[in-house]
């Protein structure tokens, strides 16, 4: 029989390229508890380039390019998925109810047109931040 839900916690996550930090956090905001921490994985190890998309389209034509980190971010966005739903249901397994989270961000700069990104090593970077988070 499932625990009653008895705690509220939440979700904060540092992103990395490819995979980020989750952790969950119990109530009392002043004195938090750590009740979950784990590395989950947010690029598909399977797909060329998934770690660093932008670097890995700089070559291509600009078609070719949008359609590889299209591809990335999908598979970015269906593993962000799977791996808050499974912290989730962890969770909730163990009377913890999920009220909020939280992703730390970055400078929030909006990113220029691709062709800009690709132009830039810097801006590379910038993107893929950008990406990962916002799969989150």
């Amino acid at each position: 029989m499932k625990q009653p839900l008895v705690r509220r916690a939440a979700l904060g996550f540092r992103v990395h390229s490819g995979w980020a930090v989750l952790v969950a956090l119990a109530d009392p905001l002043d004195a938090p508890t750590i009740l979950d921490r784990r590395r989950i994985e947010i690029a598909d190890a399977s797909m060329a380039g998934s770690k660093q998309p932008y670097h890995a389209v700089r070559q291509l034509d600009l078609r070719k390019a949008e359609k590889l980190i299209a591809a990335c971010v999908e598979a970015s966005v269906r593993l962000s998925k799977k791996a808050v739903a499974a912290a989730v249901h962890d969770a909730m397994g163990n009377g913890i109810r999920i009220s909020t989270s939280g992703v730390l961000t970055a400078s929030g700069t909006p990113l220029p047109a691709l062709y800009k990104i690709l132009a830039s090593h810097p801006l590379l970077h910038t993107a893929e931040g950008e990406l990962f988070r916002n799969a989150i």
